[in-house]
């Protein structure tokens, strides 16, 4: 909680503190998203900006923040093509078009690995394949959805992280 939040002014609370987020500074080939670009991962949440369609449940990613892409974006090329800030070390997850036959280069090398997850999503009854990769704090860079040799998705990727911090201890009375 942030300290302003101990003490009543009779103001609305402004919600989250964006200091609070795993995910910031959300770039979309060098150009800004808003913070309304990043959510709570969790069966119905919307996987698009740009659209109306909802991801089905997440499974193991329930409650991971997660970047609403544009599927407009899903014809980019670029190296760089999505970049973010991670307040802390994390495993990010793409999750891919199941529809791929062959998987963008920086997706395919570059130490990301299929976790044999799936997400169901109402995007014409497909699944996200989901590939995760650890990543220290900073900056993180994505290619672009179509980047060679991706053949096969009709649909833009999508993004979620989760901590590597080590869990808060318990206690026990």
């Amino acid at each position: 909680r942030r300290s302003s939040d101990l003490f009543s002014t009779g103001a609305a609370d402004p919600g989250p503190d964006p200091g609070d987020n795993l995910i910031s500074d959300v770039r979309f080939e060098g150009v800004a998203a808003g913070p309304e670009a990043i959510g709570q991962l969790a069966t119905n949440a919307p996987i698009y900006s740009d659209r109306t369609l909802v991801y089905g449940d997440p499974g193991a990613l329930l409650g991971a923040e997660y970047i609403l892409t544009r599927n407009d974006d899903r014809r980019g090329t670029d190296d760089g093509f999505l970049t973010f800030d991670l307040s802390m070390d994390a495993t990010v997850y793409v999750l891919f078009d199941s529809r791929a036959t062959a998987l963008p280069a920086w997706l395919n090398d570059d130490g990301w690995a299929p976790t044999g997850q799936a997400i169901t999503t109402d995007d014409r009854g497909t699944t996200r394949v989901v590939h995760s990769k650890d990543f220290s704090a900073g900056l993180v860079e994505l290619g672009g959805n179509a980047a060679a040799p991706m053949f096969g998705a009709r649909s833009m990727y999508g993004v979620a992280a989760i901590s590597n911090a080590d869990p808060a201890p318990s206690c026990s009375v």
